[in-house]
């Protein structure tokens, strides 16, 4: 490290450029009002930093002495909770491409150790991540701040030299990570030495790797045509350097469409990277009686057959979902009979969440909420007020846009409560006293705050919150929850349900009415009213209403007419829909899955369709012309005339070449170069025709170029020349032919 090196990295640490001095070898800095005195020698080509008579190399006195990285380890495991009957999970990895080219998941049987040891790479030049993927309640944070408290003890014993850092991000979407990353720091680990900028050289130098828990990627279009995403906007930030972990429910590279791909890759166009992918798999049966056993739960085994026969299935979500099967196991131990409970626990329908809910809230309502002034005891509040009261406190969370309540705000909310429900002033403080301590709310921040028990709790009673006020129609209110952002599908599906019988799906325009189409609102109408649609058959007239990705599937939807709506990318499959009509809406793209084939679907005019893919073929048209000869092949009307003309598509099976460029471009999905040999061994069966035949019409092209190897011995190393929106373009205009498809790069 040179002293200018040195400088620059010391200044993100200092409250200001101009307070860090270094003159004739001597440091004088002013960082957090700490006034600092020390000698720089080089010794060997390295930089050392001399301080009351202890010498260091200059990165471990920043890393020790200036970031208290030490500190930070102790903090960890102060603030960041442990499970306590933790049962090790089971994962499949799909590692990076230098690691394993050809791409095939391995399963492992402890996540929190492969967590560790993934990140625990160097990765010198390029920016490595690795997506923690699950869905809700399956265990990521769980396994994030497990493998956080595992790598701050190395730390302490000197056994690593790197923490893992929890920042949650609660589904937000394009964030701004220096606030998110100051204010976990802050708030969640009470360590205030950290600057954002700070931050990120810590996290380039590979000292800090942060864990980003609930990442909702989002894309947006930039005003000269560039994308911008969350993820993108961090690795710019990063330089390209530095490991990060990212906990979703799908990793990007999941989409099947290149061009949602393209608009991460795009973005981040001058610096290397590489994703790899570790799914936590849900809980079997050996998993499930391993966390009876360590809750000291008699008979585990019999518990899970009498729950597995009641629900029809050993894989249902109460058996196989952490969040849920830890609930279930805490209701069974207080139980005497389990056939009972399990009979309690039988849904009607696979809306098994209602039952469960109200099974948890039962508890409380005979057992802990007794209310004690007068005799008999009797309960203090009723199942439906409990809903009402947890309701009111996911309202608050959702509008303040915070995961935690402080207590005075508990307190406010509980007594406001208890005044609309007319009860007397001991009742009110009993309810005060007892709402941070019901079963589904929990300490949060060090017992500062307190939370939902899991964000699936919050998100159904915010559920019941959206259905009072649609029901209620106060547009204004159920604005205020939907204007944010885009609301948990778990919420939509509870709410759904609730509305079924007692609003009218149309009705929802009026509280999209004054936001434009682009607002979350509009969107979140849409989301909630096309679940009030799926599987109704009476005749429904919706209206400029915008719709989210994944909209139309799975869904049944029968003798609907859109009018001047939105749809974002969505996939269509025999069955989906019929009898149902769209006019002038617009569809980003239209997935058709194989075999396809519609009767009484109209798409009037189908010029708003901006392209379609053809899932078994992997293509994707632009071109007009093209969209509508294979729309009308699959029985869609996109003409208003009565007769229509069916046209034919002559399919052309793409060229050996276009099938290797293919499988090349499936590579760059994962990282922002690649090795020879790795590229050989990805591509198979393909590699000679890529080499002899595409690789050099490639480069000539511009699509992709070659950069310096770096490394050991001699090969040749591949990154993309144009943006990859650019080369899905061409391979769209290519109709299966290689040359047309380098024509189409050329121009």
């Amino acid at each position: 490290m040179t002293i200018p090196e040195f400088k620059a990295l010391l200044t993100a640490f200092a409250d200001a450029p101009n307070q860090i001095e270094i003159s004739k070898g001597q440091l004088l800095g002013n960082i957090r009002d700490e006034m600092i005195e020390a000698t720089l020698h080089q010794e060997e080509g390295e930089l050392i930093v001399e301080e009351n008579g202890q010498r260091l190399p200059a990165n471990k006195w920043i890393i020790n002495r200036v970031a208290r990285i030490q500190t930070l380890a102790d903090r960890i495991l102060e603030h960041v909770t442990d499970e306590p009957h933790y049962v090790p999970q089971r994962g499949s990895l799909t590692d990076h491409l230098e690691v394993n080219p050809e791409g095939s998941p391995s399963t492992v049987s402890n996540v929190e150790e492969v967590v560790c040891d993934v990140l625990g790479r160097e990765s010198p030049g390029f920016c490595s991540v690795l997506y923690l993927t699950s869905d809700a309640g399956e265990g990521k944070t769980t396994t994030i701040n497990r493998a956080a408290r595992a790598q701050a003890r190395a730390y302490k014993e000197r056994r690593s030299d790197w923490l893992l850092v929890p920042i949650p991000l609660g589904g937000r979407t394009m964030l701004r990570f220096d606030d998110v990353v100051v204010g976990a720091l802050v708030n969640k680990l009470r360590f205030q030495l950290l600057y954002y900028d700070a931050f990120l050289q810590l996290v380039r130098m590979g000292v800090i790797v942060p864990a980003f828990d609930g990442f909702e990627e989002m894309f947006v279009e930039g005003t000269g045509g560039e994308a911008v995403t969350s993820l993108g906007t961090l690795i710019q930030q990063l330089r390209g350097q530095g490991n990060l972990l990212i906990a979703t429910r799908k990793a990007f590279f999941e989409y099947n469409s290149l061009d949602t791909q393209a608009r991460l890759i795009d973005a981040i166009p001058n610096y290397e990277f590489t994703f790899a992918k570790l799914q936590i798999c849900r809980w079997s049966k050996d998993e499930f009686v391993a966390y009876c056993v360590k809750r000291k739960l008699p008979n585990p085994a019999g518990l899970f057959e009498t729950v597995a026969s009641a629900l029809g299935k050993e894989s249902h979500p109460l058996l196989t979902r952490p969040v849920l099967a830890a609930r279930l196991v805490e209701i069974a131990g207080d139980c005497t009979d389990r056939a009972d409970l399990a009979r309690k626990l039988r849904p009607e329908t696979e809306d098994f969440f209602d039952t469960f809910i109200d099974t948890i809230l039962q508890r409380e309502v005979r057992e802990k909420w007794i209310e004690k002034s007068g005799d008999p005891a009797r309960p203090l509040l009723s199942n439906r007020q409990h809903h009402d009261l947890l309701s009111r406190l996911a309202e608050e969370m959702w509008t303040s846009r915070t995961d935690s309540l402080s207590r005075e705000v508990c307190d406010i909310i509980a007594e406001l409560y208890c005044e609309s429900q007319r009860l007397s002033i001991q009742q009110s403080r009993q309810v005060q006293e007892r709402l941070t301590q019901h079963a589904l709310v929990v300490p949060a921040q060090g017992g500062s705050s307190f939370a939902f028990d899991h964000e699936e709790f919050r998100n159904y009673f915010l559920g019941e919150v959206v259905a009072d006020h649609a029901a209620g129609r106060r547009w204004p209110e159920l604005r205020r929850i939907f204007r944010p952002t885009r609301v948990p599908p778990l919420t939509l599906d509870v709410a759904a349900r609730r509305l079924r019988d007692s609003l009218r799906p149309a009705e929802l325009e009026a509280a999209a009415a004054g936001d434009g189409m682009g607002s979350y609102t509009r969107e979140n109408c849409g989301a909630l009213v096309i679940r009030m649609l799926d599987g109704r058959v009476d005749e429904q007239h919706i209206k400029q209403l915008s719709f989210p990705d994944g909209a139309l599937n799975p869904r049944s939807l029968r003798n609907v007419t859109f009018t001047d709506c939105y749809f974002q990318a969505t996939k269509l499959a025999v069955g989906d829909v019929e009898h149902v009509r769209f006019e002038r809406c617009e569809f980003e793209r239209i997935d058709f899955v194989a075999g396809a084939r519609f009767a009484d679907v109209a798409i009037v005019p189908f010029g708003g369709v901006r392209a379609i893919t053809l899932m078994d073929r992997d293509v994707t048209q632009y071109d007009p012309d093209a969209i509508r000869r294979q729309m009308v092949s699959l029985g869609i009307t996109v003409s208003a005339d009565a007769e229509e003309p069916v046209v034919e598509e002559v399919a052309q099976p793409a060229d050996d070449a276009l099938v290797a460029v293919h499988k090349a471009l499936r590579a760059f999905m994962r990282v922002g170069f690649i090795n020879g040999n790795t590229l050989r061994l990805r591509l198979g069966s393909h590699a000679s025709v890529f080499f002899d035949d595409v690789a050099d019409a490639l480069i000539e092209a511009g699509a992709m170029v070659k950069i310096p190897f770096r490394g050991g011995g001699s090969q040749e190393r591949f990154r993309l020349g144009r943006p990859l929106a650019e080369i899905e373009r061409a391979l769209a205009a290519s109709h299966g032919s290689f040359q047309r498809f380098i024509d189409s790069i050329r121009r």
